[in-house]
Parts: structure tokens; C-alpha cells; sequence
């Protein structure tokens, strides 16, 4: 079972070639984060990453304890990559 927590970079890169079920079929169990997927929401609104569909992506929240790392983190990496570093970190 390959689990994965995906970031935005993932995310738009399978959107530009249009091809969401590819990254779907790559991992048992993909995950990704809200504050990802707010990213990834700008970046389709700016016209800079092509709308797909991720309904079958499911976003997880993260806890207290899992916001508080990532704040921690934001100060060296972008919002989505703290919080899926956090999640990733807090969830094994």
C-alpha cells in the first residue's frame, strides 16, 4: 500500500496535462491538504493551472497540534508544503 500526501506541485503538474486519474492510479491512498487545495484553487482562477476534476481527491484537516507545526514550517517552505510536511510528519 503506497500512501502519499500530495502537494500542489503534484496537483498542477497531472492538471496540466490533464490527466488527474493518472496520479489517482499511482497511489493506494492520495491525500492532500486545504491549504493545497486553496492554492490550487488561485492558481485556476489566475487562468495558470487548467481546471480538472479532483472530487475523488480527499482533503484532509489538520489538527491543532498539525497547524502549529506547519505554522512553524511556513517560515521556510510555502503554505500547502508546511501543512503536508505537518500532516505527514504528525500521521507517519
Amino acid at each position: 500500500m503506497t500512501a502519499a500526501v500530495i502537494d500542489n506541485t503534484l496537483l498542477s503538474n497531472f492538471a496540466h496535462v490533464q490527466q488527474s486519474k493518472l496520479l489517482e492510479a499511482a497511489f493506494d491512498q492520495p491525500v492532500t491538504v486545504r491549504a493545497v487545495m486553496n492554492e490550487l484553487m488561485i492558481g485556476v482562477q489566475t487562468a495558470r493551472i487548467p481546471s480538472v476534476d479532483w472530487s475523488w481527491l480527499p482533503i484532509i484537516e489538520l489538527t491543532d497540534e498539525e497547524r502549529t507545526i506547519a505554522d512553524l514550517l511556513n517560515q521556510s517552505f510555502g503554505r500547502g508544503e508546511s501543512a503536508c510536511i505537518a500532516l505527514a510528519k504528525s500521521r507517519h
